[in-house]
């Protein structure tokens, strides 16, 4: 007879995936390598952000979480969520048109990331999908016109009266998160300016730019 094959039960090789893959290894080795250039706005850095663009619909901001404290996602665009096993049925659906069962799923995240491999550093490191350091991506210049933009674009967001609380608060979210990635060398200056003024007229006017005014100086002022 030829050698014996033991299979491992669904049930122990699920509590592995659960235990050893994490929703950024699979996003770093399964989803971005499909996806191509859906990231290049929004480069997926979960060290950073735990935000991204939700890979189970098309967006063009980032209503994807990733949940580190409990392994877990949850999309508030299209309102899937769950562990890393949900995300690959998901997933694979949307790539392949029929979602995977549960124990087909399971066999492929511990064959993939797990079966023969002791550790995890087989895998793509996430320090390799950010830009090199060194490789500036604006120049001086470019920083100093757009934080004076930044800083015109918070002050009439802030002093705006009509603006409602709730959109405010998600502008100031839009300004983080452009701070982090041009600190981390991760977007050019153009492209937030630019990414700015399309939330800008998302959250608060599709036709236009807010037009509410900050003074810039006696009896002057601004259109962001």
């Amino acid at each position: 007879m030829g050698n014996n094959v033991v299979f491992m039960p669904v049930k122990q090789m699920a509590a592995q995936v659960l235990n050893g893959v994490t929703i950024p290894m699979y996003f770093y080795n399964i989803i971005i390598p499909q996806l191509g250039n859906y990231f290049d706005l929004y480069p997926v850095n979960f060290d950073v952000d735990p935000r991204a663009c939700c890979p189970l619909h098309d967006e063009d901001t980032p209503s994807f979480r990733f949940y580190e404290d409990t392994s877990s996602f949850y999309c508030f665009g299209c309102r899937k969520g769950g562990n890393i096993i949900n995300l690959h049925r998901y997933f694979a659906e949307r790539m392949n048109g029929d979602m995977p069962s549960y124990e087909e799923a399971v066999s492929f995240l511990y064959d993939y990331f797990l079966k023969g491999k002791e550790t995890e550093s087989q895998f793509i490191d996430k320090a390799k999908q950010k830009v090199d350091k060194e490789q500036k991506l604006n120049t001086d210049t470019e920083i100093v016109r757009f934080n004076y933009y930044r800083y015109n674009l918070e002050q009439s967001i802030t002093f705006d009266k009509t603006i409602k609380l709730e959109v405010k608060k998600q502008l100031w979210e839009e300004l983080d998160h452009i701070d982090i990635l041009l600190s981390k060398n991760l977007i050019k200056a153009d492209d937030a300016e630019q990414y700015l003024k399309a939330k800008v007229k998302e959250y608060i006017n599709a036709d236009a730019t807010i037009k509410k005014m900050v003074p810039m100086s006696k009896g002057e002022t601004f259109n962001v």
